[in-house]
């Protein structure tokens, strides 16, 4: 053997999944601070397969990894879809990933076929990631009562 594949890439169909959020981590990728939080399906035949969703942010506090501290502004992905499912978050100022333990949420999920440079990826390279979260489920036992429903858009809050 003269070398050995790190990380694990999941592949499924796209479409829409139920997911729960498992933990967040943060680092550098393409020399921009990122946020990776990941998920896992819920439902379906699918069902344990770990997803992640990237987000780019403008710094980190203190050391990357697990769990770790980072700023965002109001602009970002991050911050606009978490307030959007989650808008005590909003009137507290913070962005605390965490919040999202224990809640099912809707989320799309896209083939990545590109590489950071825009070429094609083969087939085995191929891996799914979560485009967007859509919308807590309404159903879910562990959503507040304080939670109005909202849903993210295509374009934005909707």
């Amino acid at each position: 053997m003269n070398g050995k594949v790190r990380g694990y890439s999941p592949w499924i169909p796209e479409g829409t999944y139920t997911v729960k959020f498992t933990h967040y981590e943060t680092g550098k990728s393409w020399n921009d601070y990122k946020v990776h939080a990941h998920f896992a399906v819920v439902e379906g035949e699918h069902a344990g397969v770990p997803l992640t969703r990237y987000y780019n942010v403008d710094a980190f506090i203190g050391q990357s990894g697990l769990n770790g501290q980072f700023e965002a502004s109001r602009g970002r992905h991050l911050v606009r879809e978490l307030y959007a499912l989650l808008p005590a978050q909003a009137y507290s100022g913070a962005a605390n990933l965490n919040a999202y333990e224990g809640l099912r949420i809707t989320a799309e999920v896209a083939t990545v076929g590109k590489d950071g440079l825009g070429h094609g990826l083969a087939g085995p390279n191929r891996y799914s990631k979560i485009k967007r979260l859509i919308e807590i489920m309404s159903d879910d036992p562990a959503k507040s009562e304080e939670i109005p429903k909202t849903r993210v858009g295509k374009g934005g809050v909707g």
